[in-house]
């Protein structure tokens, strides 16, 4: 019979959730593992962002030179090996073996222009110089900054004195003043007398 007792599959051993009876405890499930909720968002950054492509680009590449490898190892067991060639990099210039050199310039001449000068410590009393000229500069800004806006608010009080003049002298087609300047103007002289009471 095959559900024997001692068998795997016994139907006898088995509690009625399908778990096995008599405290088996399977070491490497954990007992209880959080899943974290879809996220579809996840999803489509993983799929489409930056991340995703360089993990698509990543296996391209690994699966390609797999391919590439077992393709040379065929090769050779049939008995025809090629030569590889040496991947060309546009980046690398190529260095002469019988001088040293590359073409352009030697290597001593390299490293002797691209050297940074060096700079000398600053005193205590050149430090202060620099800081007293930084402000000033900034008080100076700040002043022409000053200067700047106090000259628009003049020229924007002279515009809008014209356009009330304008507005005050505006008439109607029949000839009649325009109520609404009036009014405010009224208005603008009861706050006045308001405020020197």
């Amino acid at each position: 019979m095959a559900y024997e007792k001692g068998q795997s599959g016994d139907r006898k051993s088995k509690s009625f959730g399908g778990k096995p009876k008599g405290g088996s405890f399977d070491k490497r499930k954990k007992p209880f593992e959080y899943r974290k909720p879809f996220n579809p968002r996840m999803r489509v950054d993983k799929k489409y962002g930056r991340e995703g492509k360089t993990d698509e680009i990543k296996k391209a590449l690994t699966h390609r030179a797999s391919l590439r490898k077992g393709y040379f190892k065929l090769l050779e067991k049939e008995g025809n090996p090629i030569e590889k060639k040496p991947i060309e990099n546009p980046n690398m210039i190529p260095i002469r073996k019988d001088i040293g050199q590359t073409d352009d310039v030697s290597t001593t001449e390299k490293s002797t222009t691209y050297k940074k000068p060096e700079r000398k410590p600053l005193t205590f009393q050149e430090r202060m110089q620099i800081k007293k000229e930084r402000k000033e500069r900034i008080r100076l800004e700040a002043i022409e900054k000053t200067k700047a806006k106090i000259q628009e608010m003049k020229s924007n009080s002279i515009r809008r004195e014209r356009q009330t003049r304008t507005l005050k002298d505006a008439k109607t087609r029949s000839g009649q003043p325009l109520m609404g300047p009036r009014i405010n103007n009224l208005l603008d002289k009861i706050k006045l007398e308001v405020s020197n009471n």
